[in-house]
Parts: structure tokens; sequence; C-alpha cells
């Protein structure tokens, strides 16, 4: 597999919609998404913790370092133009607040979903 990988959970609606925004952008096509689904990614990079991959955004870039949740998305942002639109949001404290919000809602949302899906369990 090559690198950088963006993971996704394919059975999340909120991250199959983040997947499709991102494939928009404009040198995306570089990075290689790949669903948490696909065991051979953490036998590939063993530096992934599964379950924390399950539970929140990852990215590892071209060197092979691991991003989780609010970080992954700050380096997206740092690496690709069109998401540096949004960096505002992550340079101040309310900015801050705002990703941390938005991250537990949709981890709550994911959890509920799995909760709820027969084929999930």
């Amino acid at each position: 597999m090559k690198l950088p990988i963006l993971l996704y959970d394919e059975k999340c609606p909120l991250c199959l919609r983040f997947k499709q925004a991102f494939e928009r952008v404009p040198g995306a096509s570089k990075v290689n998404i790949i669903s948490i689904y696909n065991e051979e990614v953490f036998k590939n990079f063993p530096q992934i913790n599964p379950e924390a991959a399950f539970q929140e955004l990852h990215y590892l870039d071209g060197e092979g370092k691991v991003y989780g949740g609010k970080d992954a998305l700050t380096q997206l942002m740092v690496e690709f133009p069109l998401v540096k639109k949004f960096a505002w949001l992550i340079e101040s404290n309310m900015g801050q607040k705002a990703l941390t919000y938005f991250n537990q809602v949709a981890k709550n949302y994911r959890e509920r979903l799995i909760k709820d899906c027969i084929n999930c369990k």
C-alpha cells in the first residue's frame, strides 16, 4: 500500500460523505483512501491502533506518521490548499472547541449507527 493513506469507515454515512468531499479537493488523488475494514492496512502499518482507527479519522502522511482525530484533520488542512481555507477553525480557542465538539458528535453518531446496525454486530 502506498502512502499517504486516509482511513475511513465505509459503513458510516458521515465518514462516506467526508471521503467523497475530500476526493474533490485538488491534490487528493495522491492520497490512497482506504476503508478501515481492509485488514491489510493494519498488517502493513502496525503503528496504527485498530481500535482508535474505528473511533476517529486517521491519516498517514508520506513518511508513515500517523495522525488521528483532530490532528488528522489539522494535517489534512496543512497539506491540501482547499482544506486549508478552514484552518481558521483550529487557530482560535473557539475553533478548537468547535472541532472537539464536531469530533465528539461524529463519534457519538457513528457509535449509535453501529449499535443500531444489525450487520455491524
